[in-house]
């Protein structure tokens, strides 16, 4: 789980809020992170952390904009590993809403 706050350094924001479609970077960079600490927990401090969002199974958001200054908490989770390959499961929300739900595919450095 990750928490930011939306500022006007933000992806997509066009001067006055942000596109939702940011979320799914969100999501994958809370995935990355997580995986990046298991492979370091794994593997040890020299471990390979890199990895590629290579698809988009699903999105679906339930806001049009993100307004600047907004809370926004993620949370993500490998449900699919095979060998390399990663389907990540993420929620997006401001407060207790939920304003993104996605999969996402991922695929994990050897």
């Amino acid at each position: 789980v990750t928490a930011a706050t939306a500022t006007r350094a933000w992806p997509l924001f066009d001067g006055r809020a942000i596109s939702p479609l940011v979320l799914v970077e969100l999501v994958a960079q809370t995935a990355g992170i997580k995986n990046g600490l298991d492979r370091i927990r794994i593997q040890g401090p020299d471990a390979d952390r890199r990895g590629w969002l290579v698809g988009i199974k699903q999105a679906s958001f339930t806001i049009d904009t993100i307004p600047l200054h907004t809370r926004i908490t993620t949370w993500a989770e490998t449900r699919v590993l095979l060998e390399n390959f990663k389907e990540i499961t993420g929620v997006v929300k401001m407060g207790d809403r939920i304003i993104g739900e996605m999969t996402l595919q991922g695929v994990q450095s050897e």
